[in-house]
């Protein structure tokens, strides 16, 4: 008795309808086998351009994955480098606000600051924000 006989089937199994079928895959997959060695000699230049795509297609996606991986890596730079534009815009947002309620509350120093030359003005809104 052979190991494979003493595995229970499942009921309507029998072992000799189990060793057909592996004897009609073996000659499937001969028979697949022979088919793609055929076309692969029909159709020659087309598998080795198939081929020749395939690999440029695996650098790109190399290429691609490298760059991805490079932007992630800068990606806490950059995102400081955000939170620190943000900070310096309120606080150019802060200083404009206050010069603005100065210039409001103040009509006339407005009037003595336009008079000048641009140097004054900037003179007087640094005076100002400081």
């Amino acid at each position: 008795m052979t190991p494979e006989s003493s595995i229970p089937l499942p009921p309507g199994v029998n072992r000799a309808g189990l060793w057909d079928e592996r004897r009609r895959l073996a000659a499937k997959r001969e028979q697949l086998t022979r088919q793609s060695r055929e076309l692969a000699f029909q159709h020659y230049p087309t598998f080795i351009s198939a081929a020749n795509c395939c690999q440029a297609i695996a650098a790109d996606f190399a290429a691609n994955q490298t760059k991805l991986e490079e932007a992630v890596k800068k990606l806490p730079e950059l995102s400081a480098a955000c939170a620190e534009f943000k900070e310096k815009t309120q606080q150019i947002t802060l200083r404009r606000k206050r010069t603005s309620l100065v210039l409001a509350k103040h009509p006339r120093l407005l009037e003595v600051c336009s008079c000048h030359c641009l140097n004054h003005f900037v003179y007087c809104h640094h005076i100002l924000t400081a």
